[in-house]
C-alpha cells in the first residue's frame, strides 16, 4: 500500500514523531475521545508521543492533513479505525479519506473482507460506515470505552471486496483498476503488492525470463512492481492463477500480448487458453484496430495460436513475431 495517499483535498501520509504537539489538543477532546476504545482522556502529549512511536514500527497509519494541518488519524489493518478534529466535522473530510485508504486495501491486499464498528450512539460512524458499504455483523456487544471509564454496547461491522466493487461512487474507481475473470481452469487479475514473491519467483526463472523482449535477468523488484501494476487507457498487466496458485503473468501493452508462465505449465495447453483468454479481454475492453502478439518462434503454444489466428481468422487481429535469438 502507498505511504503517501493524496485525494481531492487531503494528503494522507504516515505520522511523524514532530506531530505529536498537533495530535495531542486535537483528539483531547472528549467528544472526539468518547467515541473511541482504547484513547484516554485527558489525553495528554505523552500519550501522543508513545501513540506515534507504535505507529511508526510498521503499522498501516496516516496522519490526516487538510489545508496544511493534522487534523486526524487513520489506520487500517484488518480493520478500518479513524478519528477526526471537531472543528472539521461536518465537511466530509473523514468520508473522503476512508473511501481512499478502503480503495488502497483492497487494490493492494489479497483479503476479501474488512472490518471496523462503532459505539451505539455514534450516529456519525456508523454514516461513514454505511457510505462505504459496512454491513452490522452479529448482535451488539459490550466493549470498554477508556475515555468514558465503563462498558457501552458496540456494534461490529463487516465490509466484503464484493460490496465495495458495486459501489456506484467511490467504488467506480476500484472497478476501473481491479480486473477479474476467468477461463475454463485459470483466473486472471489485477496484481496486488500480495502478489509480488510469486511473480518475482515465476520471473525469476532464466527460460521464462530469456523468452521475453525486456524482462532483465534477474528481475529487480521495482521494474515487476511497475511493470505489474499497469492498468489504464494504453493496456493491463494480470496475474494468472490456477486453483488459487499464481502460475504466470499476462499482458496487453499498446496493441501487443505478452505471456510469461511458469515451465511448470508449458505443453499442458495453458499458453493457449491464457492466449484465447486475453485477445477475448483485449477486443471487450479497449478500442484498438488490431492486436498483435510478438514472440520467438520457440514459444510454440503462442506462436501456433497466433498463427491460427492471424487476419484469415478475423480481421481485427494481426499478429507479428520474431525469430529465435536462444537456440
Amino acid at each position: 500500500m502507498k505511504n503517501v495517499i493524496k485525494t481531492k483535498r487531503l494528503w494522507l501520509r504516515p505520522l511523524e514523531a514532530s506531530d505529536a504537539e498537533a495530535l495531542s489538543p486535537a483528539i483531547n477532546e472528549f467528544e472526539v475521545s468518547k467515541c473511541l476504545a482504547v484513547v484516554p482522556f485527558p489525553y495528554r502529549l505523552e500519550d501522543a508521543r508513545s501513540f506515534i512511536a507504535g505507529a511508526l514500527n510498521g503499522k498501516k497509519i496516516w496522519a490526516i492533513i487538510y489545508e496544511g494541518r493534522l487534523v486526524g488519524v487513520i489506520s487500517i489493518e484488518r480493520e478500518l479505525g479513524y478519528w477526526l478534529a471537531r472543528p472539521v466535522w461536518g465537511q466530509g473530510i473523514m468520508r473522503e479519506a476512508a473511501e481512499a485508504v478502503v480503495s488502497e486495501y483492497f487494490d493492494n491486499q489479497c483479503y476479501e473482507n474488512l472490518g471496523s464498528g462503532h459505539f451505539v450512539g455514534n450516529e456519525k460512524s456508523k454514516r461513514i460506515l454505511n457510505a462505504l458499504g459496512f454491513e452490522p455483523v452479529g448482535e451488539v456487544t459490550k466493549l470498554h470505552s477508556l475515555a468514558q471509564n465503563k462498558e457501552l454496547d458496540h456494534q461490529k461491522m463487516n465490509l466484503t471486496r464484493a460490496a465495495w466493487e458495486k459501489r456506484d461512487n467511490a467504488a467506480l474507481k476500484v472497478m476501473q483498476k481491479q480486473v477479474r475473470f476467468t477461463s475454463e481452469r485459470l483466473e486472471f487479475r489485477t496484481f496486488l503488492d500480495c502478489d509480488l514473491e510469486a511473480v518475482m519467483d515465476v520471473m525469476s526463472i532464466y527460460d521464462v525470463t530469456k523468452n521475453t523482449l525486456t524482462w532483465r535477468f534477474p528481475p529487480e523488484r521495482a521494474q515487476v512492481r511497475e511493470r505489474m501494476s499497469r492498468n489504464d487507457k494504453h493496456g493491463v498487466a494480470l496475474c494468472v492463477f490456477e486453483k488459487g496458485k499464481l502460475i504466470g503473468t499476462a499482458g496487453l501493452a499498446s496493441g501487443m500480448l505478452w505471456i510469461s508462465l511458469h515451465p511448470d505449465r508449458w505443453g499442458k495447453g495453458f499458453g493457449t487458453e491464457v492466449a484465447k483468454a486475453m485477445v477475448s479481454y483485449a477486443f471487450h475492453r479497449f478500442d484498438w484496430p488490431c492486436l498483435e502478439a510478438a514472440c520467438f518462434r520457440t514459444i510454440q503454444p503462442l506462436y501456433a495460436y497466433c498463427k491460427k489466428s492471424g487476419p484469415m481468422k478475423s480481421n481485427r487481429l494481426r499478429f507479428g513475431r520474431w525469430p529465435a535469438r536462444h537456440r
